[in-house]
């Protein structure tokens, strides 16, 4: 009897830590930008620009990265896929601007799921639009670089491996 509860620990021991092991894996996402027009002299994007990572195509497998890798202080993710189409802000000369960007945004929050969701207009409108803060903030990072009242933003974020690798993730 005493060999048959050790095996059910030791069993349920191996079970739990396997369930914990694949539990804690990271989302793997898309990481890369293709920027439509010219950048202004000095502005180097990260990462650098990719020509598979255009709106429409699916970018080249070697740009899936696991979320982690670039965000160690987050424990759950989403991957994203903007097309951004507007202006840079005066601080960067304010000239026209269009690019795709795919990513990985994190929280730190213990379990948060991201809201799947997408939103297309103005910076703000779409900023406000999404349900996690997270994204939002993601978005208003961006304010800084580029020309809020007149930049677009036309995306998505999912919660699958290589979710943002389509045209759009949702």
């Amino acid at each position: 009897m005493e060999k048959v509860l050790r095996f059910s620990v030791a069993l349920i021991t191996l079970i739990s830590c396997t369930y914990f092991i694949n539990s804690v894996e990271a989302l793997h996402c898309y990481h890369c930008v293709h920027a439509e027009t010219e950048l202004p002299s000095g502005i180097r994007l990260r990462p650098p620009p990719h020509p598979s990572c255009q709106r429409g195509l699916i970018p080249d497998s070697s740009l899936l990265v696991e979320c982690s890798q670039l965000q160690n202080d987050s424990s759950t993710f989403t991957c994203t896929d903007f097309l951004v189409d507007g202006a840079w802000s005066s601080l960067v000369g304010g000239a026209p601007f269009r690019a795709t960007f795919r990513g990985c945004v994190g929280s730190s929050r213990e379990n948060m799921t991201f809201t799947e969701e997408c939103h297309s207009g103005l910076m703000q409108e779409v900023a406000e639009a999404f349900h996690d803060e997270e994204m939002q903030q993601a978005i208003w990072a961006d304010s800084v670089i580029f020309n809020a009242s007149v930049t677009t933003y036309d995306g998505c974020n999912c919660n699958k491996d290589g979710g943002n690798g389509g045209n759009q993730c949702v």
